[in-house]
């Protein structure tokens, strides 16, 4: 729920008929508005940062604080609130229904795919995250609910508009499989990544 009214602040309206005629009371009516509107607003932003979908960047700094979440330099909005979400609704144990509420909550449903093998142990992964960041923080996720003994293969498909930036992070890949798939006109680019270290590289695709 998501509180979006505006109201126009008229205070004259809410004197008698009589009293409106007065010049001096519409004019102070009138300077009082404008507090009328901050305290509005006010009110508007507290409701919303309570939703953590709809908070803004103070009240998803409120959230990140409960969870020892950090902030980095360049995240944006929505990728706080992702990361939020990420982490705010962990369920012991770890079940597959909890993993698949979990994938529609972050992904929407339709908008992924898993395709378990659990006789080899392992579990294959398709998203549609048109930010490489989001995808990141879905992979950090499943490394904590999955089992250990469960592998999974990782593929992100990114659709380019007129340019398409992928990033790949540090980090240490143990068991898993990641591919950053980006569909254009006329070729697939792919990037895998398998176990060991990733060096920091950014691609740009498209012009």
């Amino acid at each position: 729920m998501r509180f979006l009214e505006i109201i126009n602040v008229n205070l004259l309206e809410y004197l008698p008929s009589f009293m409106q005629e007065y010049r001096e009371i519409r004019r102070i009516m009138q300077s009082e508005e404008p507090e009328f509107k901050i305290l509005w607003n006010l009110f508007k932003k507290v409701f919303n940062n309570q939703f953590i979908q709809y908070c803004d960047e103070d009240g998803i700094s409120k959230f990140e604080g409960m969870l020892g979440l950090h902030r980095y330099e360049n995240d944006t909005l929505e990728i706080r609130i992702f990361r939020v979400l990420t982490y705010w609704n962990d369920q012991i144990p770890y079940t597959w229904r909890v993993l698949v509420n979990r994938m529609d909550q972050l992904c929407g449903a339709g908008n992924y795919e898993l395709r378990p093998n659990f006789n080899a142990y392992e579990l294959r992964i398709t998203t549609k995250f048109d930010d490489a960041k989001k995808y990141d923080e879905l992979n950090s996720m499943l490394k904590t609910i999955l089992p250990a003994n469960l592998g999974f293969n990782s593929i992100n498909i990114l659709t380019p508009k007129t340019e398409n930036r992928i990033y790949i992070t540090n980090g240490v890949i143990n068991y898993m499989k990641y591919e950053i798939r980006a569909k254009l006109p006329d070729a697939v680019f792919k990037i895998f990544a398998t176990s060991g270290f990733i060096y920091s590289k950014k691609y740009v695709i498209g012009g």
